[in-house]
Formats: structure tokens, C-alpha cells, sequence
């Protein structure tokens, strides 16, 4: 098989699933002996992402994979293509979900701690029904509490490859996170110090080219 047609199959094969596919999802769609390498995979996108440079879509790259969508400077101009709105979120939620994936593993008792008021019930239970969060123990102290963190799926909502730094770590671009709070009487948590962390959070998903 040619690098022109291992790279049309790829485009293909993007379109068509609507989703995020791996290297190794691309390269399982392929024929038995036709299979090319992974390398030749990684080619085909590098590839399709030069030819997508000047025009309204592109290849990103995101925890479980690659996926054809819409350049963020489209998407604004493209609302209308889309009639339903996407569900509103209340600050504490993305206050809740700030914590958990900058502190992860961390129960709720700390995320608590750290905010200064409870944690409302159905704010843990909506970041886990929209799988953006989940319990990945217990913490070994008295009463057992749930310890939560981040999911492959809040991952590739946000347009990530792989976990965010934590509070107080090393971060990529060479800063150290930290949480602090802005005002008392209307608590903002913000990063201050780490420039992915601040872009990370202010990134408003793209959206993916639909499938015909």
C-alpha cells in the first residue's frame, strides 16, 4: 500500500469514527498483509496536518488518540450548525473538578478542606456521570473515604494528551503549581504560576467534525 492511499484511508478512517483512535486502532482497521507500520500511520496524520494547515479542520491529538475537528476559530462562527446548548456548569463544579485533577488522588474531605464549604453530592455525581472523574481508592484512614481523579475523558474533553501537573510539581513549561485564592468574599481558585495549567483551563473544547 502507498503513502497516498495509507493516508486517505487515514483521513478516512478519522471521519468516519467521530471519536478519538490510537496508532494501533488505525493500523488494526488495515488488511493482514496490506498493514503498514505504526511509523508510516504517524506519517499519514503528520501529513494530512500539513495539507489541513490552511483550511477550517484539523488533527489533534488527545489521551486516547487522533481525531479530525473543527480549528477553535471556526467554531465560534459555526454555532448555528449546532441547536442544542451544552449543559451549564456552576463555578463550584469546576472548582470541585480544579481540585481533583491538580490534586488527584483526593477525597472529598479535602477538596472540602480546601474550599472552605461542603462539597454538594450531586456535584461529585455529575463529574462521575459525565466521566470526568472517578473513584480510584480509598484513602487508609478511618472511614475508608473515596479518593477521586481524573478519567481518560475529561483528558480528551479538554483536548488533552496526558495528566495535568499537580499542585506543588514541576510543570512542563518549567513553573510550579500552586492554588491560591483571590478574594474572600467570592473564593476563585486560579493557578497562577503555570502557563499550561492557565490555558488548559481557559480552553474551550473543539468541536468534532461530524460524520456523514
Amino acid at each position: 500500500m502507498d503513502v497516498v492511499e495509507i493516508k486517505y484511508f487515514v483521513e478516512a478512517a478519522l471521519l468516519g469514527a467521530g471519536r478519538p483512535l490510537s496508532i494501533e486502532q488505525l493500523q488494526g482497521l488495515f488488511d493482514g498483509r496490506m498493514t503498514p507500520e505504526k511509523g508510516e500511520i504517524r506519517q499519514a496524520i503528520t501529513d494530512l496536518g500539513d495539507e489541513y494547515a490552511p483550511r477550517g479542520i484539523v488533527i489533534g491529538e488527545v489521551a486516547s488518540g487522533f481525531r479530525l475537528q473543527i480549528k477553535s476559530g471556526m467554531a465560534d462562527r459555526l454555532q448555528k450548525l449546532w441547536e442544542d446548548r451544552p449543559p451549564r456548569y456552576s463555578r463550584a463544579l469546576f472548582e470541585t473538578l480544579a481540585l481533583i485533577a491538580y490534586r488527584q488522588p483526593i477525597t472529598r474531605g479535602e477538596i472540602e478542606e480546601v474550599r472552605g464549604v461542603s462539597v454538594s453530592s450531586n456535584i461529585l455525581r455529575t463529574l462521575i456521570e459525565r466521566e470526568w472523574a472517578r473513584v480510584v481508592g480509598h484513602r487508609d484512614v478511618p472511614g475508608r473515604p473515596e479518593m477521586f481523579g481524573t478519567t481518560r475523558t475529561f483528558l480528551d474533553y479538554f483536548g488533552l494528551k496526558k495528566q495535568i501537573c499537580r499542585i506543588g510539581k514541576a510543570c512542563a513549561c518549567s513553573s510550579t503549581c500552586r492554588l491560591s485564592k483571590t478574594r474572600k468574599s467570592a473564593p476563585i481558585w486560579i493557578f497562577p504560576n503555570c502557563r499550561c495549567c492557565i490555558r488548559t483551563m481557559k480552553t474551550t473544547p473543539p468541536r468534532m467534525s461530524p460524520t456523514t
